[in-house]
């Protein structure tokens, strides 16, 4: 089947990454998402890929690259810059965000396992990465 968009989510917990993909299969039967579970496969992955994502969630946590050493490692590469990265973590702390728009992410979504409004916030985030982006460019 052909995919409308392909998105990448980098996180360890496998209860996100398969409530993230039931969120996803509510938005769109067309919609493909990737999984790595550190930076380091994230971005092995990224450099052998010829159909980058068009959007990124990151988690912050995660053992050998936690999200933070991987967003700028996105943020460096300028074949990957572009992407529009949106961290996605439970860390509700105001400097955690404050950090990740600083070292270039589009936006910062709280983790929610509320399955009932996870889709609605997914949505939401790609719509403020896409504006902000194109405003960047």
């Amino acid at each position: 089947m052909e995919y409308e968009k392909l998105l990448m989510l980098i996180d360890d917990d496998s209860c996100a990454r398969y409530f993230f993909s039931y969120a996803l299969a509510e938005i769109s039967l067309k919609w493909k998402c990737i999984f790595a579970e550190d930076g380091i496969k994230a971005l092995e992955c990224l450099k052998g890929m010829d159909n980058l994502p068009e959007f990124i969630f990151l988690d912050i946590n995660m053992p050998k690259m936690d999200g933070w050493e991987c967003l700028k490692a996105l943020k460096a590469q300028q074949r990957l810059r572009g992407i529009p990265v949106i961290m996605y973590s439970t860390s509700q702390r105001e400097e955690d965000k404050l950090k990740a728009l600083s070292l270039g992410a589009a936006y910062y979504l709280q983790k929610s396992m509320d399955i009932n409004t996870l889709s609605s916030e997914l949505i939401m985030s790609i719509k403020i990465a896409e504006e902000k982006s194109s405003v960047l460019h």
